[in-house]
């Protein structure tokens, strides 16, 4: 990185050692992008996912029923399932799985 001053002639004064120092803390400065998220708390109806040795089960409420999508990490749909009675197992060959519904999306990993 190139830092290019341009000073007026009652600058030159000022020991180089201090405006390096302010162009470096500029330099640092984070950006709207960088600034760190704030968690979101969880809701409190939000359904809730358990990982076994070879399997996974999601539990949520049987009153808000949730559809949610199995995808390999190629991006193949590998099952669909609607959340009807509170709870679903799934078992699945060894892998990682991407497990998507309108509340969350979320990583697993079956080493079973």
């Amino acid at each position: 990185m190139k830092v290019l001053l341009i000073l007026p002639a009652k600058m030159k004064r000022i020991p180089y050692i201090l405006l390096l120092l302010c162009a470096l803390s500029f330099s640092g400065m984070r950006t709207s992008a960088e600034t760190p998220k704030r968690e979101s708390s969880p809701a409190t109806d939000a359904p809730t996912l358990t990982v076994a040795q070879a399997s996974f089960t999601v539990k949520g409420s049987p009153d808000c029923p949730l559809t949610f999508e199995v995808y390999s990490l190629t991006g193949q749909l590998v099952k669909r399932f609607k959340l009807k009675d509170g709870s679903f197992t799934l078992e699945l060959p060894r892998g990682c799985y991407i497990i998507k519904c309108s509340v969350w999306s979320k990583k697993v990993v079956i080493k079973g």
